[in-house]
């Protein structure tokens, strides 16, 4: 059986979701996300809406894609395994987020794009768009953000149990 939190849906698969298909499709969604941000920073020469911010949206909207009916269904039908699968990817997806926030490659095209000519073209939800993920340097994520989220499972576990 295929799993349908990697498949492209119209609507939220909430019929079809088991928890057993949870970890599994983000653990790849990551790994895939994480391989083509490589990709698109590695074929890089000048950062444009194109080529930089589209894509890395594209990305990140499919992840969302997935994780959003993941973390509905938790709130309103919870069950043990749905708990477990939800909090075997907490940490996962903080620390995607805290690499993207960190990413100095990233940081340096974004920074880039900001201070080109192509810039001033974009509109201006395309220029707010236009900021790191962060909006700020990958050195200035603080680390009690990542203890923070990095705590968030045994918050929800101790608030379930």
């Amino acid at each position: 059986m295929s799993n349908p939190l990697l498949q492209n849906n119209l609507l939220p698969p909430f019929s079809t979701l088991q928890p057993d298909q949870i970890e599994p499709a983000i653990d790849q969604l990551l790994a895939d996300n994480r391989q083509q941000l490589e990709t698109i920073l590695n074929n890089l020469t000048a950062p444009s809406w194109e080529n930089l911010v589209a894509p890395l949206e594209a990305l990140n909207d499919r992840l969302s894609q997935a994780w959003s009916p993941v973390s509905h269904m938790n709130a309103v039908v919870n069950s043990d395994a749905l708990r477990d699968a939800y909090n075997a990817c907490l940490p996962k997806l903080s620390q995607y987020w805290t690499e993207m926030g960190q990413h100095q490659s990233l940081y340096e095209a974004f920074k880039a794009l900001r201070e080109s000519d192509v810039y001033p073209v974009l509109n201006e939800a395309q220029q707010k768009l236009s900021t790191t993920p962060c909006g700020t340097s990958p050195s200035a994520v603080s680390p009690l953000k990542i203890k923070i989220n990095n705590a968030t499972p045994n918050y929800s576990n101790a608030c379930l149990s």
